[in-house]
């Protein structure tokens, strides 16, 4: 196959054909045979048109540049030895009506979406590594749900929220004891968490995961409705649970009177997944 000089001679004496270029079919991955062998004519004209050979491009390793989003005219221009402006001033001529007629910003708009995506997964993979989450997304998942990190309000994708998770498309807070404390007679043993009225008001479910040294670790899914109870009547901003480390009668004075232990593992109150988490 032929390599083709290109210079920017051809460009202006190739004006006049760029209005005959063919459009090109509608989709992204059908392309129309005489479509391109058509533009493919008009890049061999003004290639005899040029009077110089500043470069040269092939018609064919262009269209192939061209046809990934991931690649900018730059980098474009950075391989074949030339400047994003002649770049942009080809891809306008010859390229663009083979493209769905996309423009250079449309081009940037999906490379760049392409590249906060990846970007936004790197993170999330790293997130989802944490040794602190590890034992409550294996659970999850070996419970057969689907498992997401929870982006922050702004516009960065590198940030995400650290105790909260999607799971199966309902947020979840996820709360953390390490340590134990005990009734004051010393026959009973509690795992302590503060939870914030914020929170149980904004989450579907709230994750206790009891990670203790003095006791096997256990992870309890309780619902928000469950919780709620323990701010009615009050203003407080936040309140003790205390979860036995045992199974045990709900002790009488407790209010609300809920039987946390019925909630361990409880993971199918969390349904199915059936959709992408919330963004």
């Amino acid at each position: 196959m032929a390599i083709l000089a290109f210079s920017r001679r051809s460009i202006s004496t190739s004006r006049r054909h760029a209005a005959m270029a063919p459009q090109s079919m509608a989709g992204k991955n059908k392309w129309d045979r005489a479509a391109v062998q058509a533009t493919k004519t008009l890049w061999d004209r003004a290639a005899e048109h040029s009077g110089r050979r500043s470069h040269t491009l092939k018609f064919e390793r262009l269209l192939g540049y061209f046809r990934q989003d991931g690649l900018r005219f730059s980098e474009i221009a950075s391989i074949c030895g030339v400047t994003p402006e002649r770049v942009r001033q080809i891809y306008e001529r010859y390229f663009r009506r083979l493209l769905g007629d996309r423009s250079g910003l449309d081009r940037y708009r999906t490379y760049a979406r392409c590249q906060n995506a990846a970007e936004r997964q790197a993170v999330e993979n790293a997130f989802l590594t944490n040794d602190e989450l590890q034992p409550i997304i294996q659970r999850a998942r070996g419970a057969s749900c689907v498992v997401h990190a929870v982006p922050g309000d702004g516009r960065n994708s590198s940030i995400l929220k650290l105790k909260s998770l999607y799971i199966n498309d309902r947020l979840c807070s996820v709360l953390r004891a390490t340590k134990v404390t005990r009734s004051s007679d010393g026959r009973r043993a509690y795992f302590q968490f503060h939870l914030a009225r914020s929170v149980v008001y904004k989450v579907d479910m709230v994750i206790f995961h009891c990670a203790t040294t003095e006791f096997p670790q256990r992870i309890f899914v309780v619902p928000r409705q469950v919780l709620a109870p323990l701010f009615s009547g009050n203003s407080s901003r936040s309140r003790a649970v205390y979860l036995p480390t045992q199974k045990l009668r709900t002790h009488r004075n407790q209010r609300p009177r809920v039987d946390y232990w019925r909630y361990e593992n409880d993971w199918n109150q969390l349904g199915r997944y059936e959709r992408a988490p919330r963004r």
